[in-house]
């Protein structure tokens, strides 16, 4: 509007009586652990991939790692003496030609995870 100012169009900005309009965060919700439990079990672990699903359903639930950082993950990532993983970077993926590595969005995604013995 300020533009639509300089080049004549109108004298006055009416947005800026509104101010600044803050969009409010939607709410993520999480499954919990007898939900998970529930999934978990309907996954038939003797078929190859579903065994091979059940390992990334479970690694994501107890990792709390989002998709994109899971498939970022390469074996420099995992120190396995002290169970710690590294996650600082995530899959961009636009199509199986075009893919690539690149940072969090956020300095806060760049973390380390301590594993358990069962992950």
């Amino acid at each position: 509007m300020d533009r639509a100012i300089v080049l004549g169009i109108t004298t006055t900005n009416p947005s800026k009586i509104i101010g600044n309009v803050k969009k409010q965060k939607s709410k993520i919700e999480f499954w919990t652990k007898e939900e998970f439990e529930k999934v978990i079990s309907l996954i038939y672990k003797e078929d190859y991939y579903q065994h091979f699903l059940f390992i990334s359903l479970w690694f994501l639930f107890m990792t709390g790692m989002r998709i994109g950082e899971a498939t970022a993950i390469q074996w420099e990532d995992i120190d396995f003496d002290s169970g710690v993983l590294t996650i600082n970077k995530t899959l961009y993926y636009k199509n199986q030609s075009n893919y690539r590595f690149v940072e969090p969005k956020t300095k806060a995604s760049v973390r380390h995870i301590v594993l358990d013995k069962c992950t």
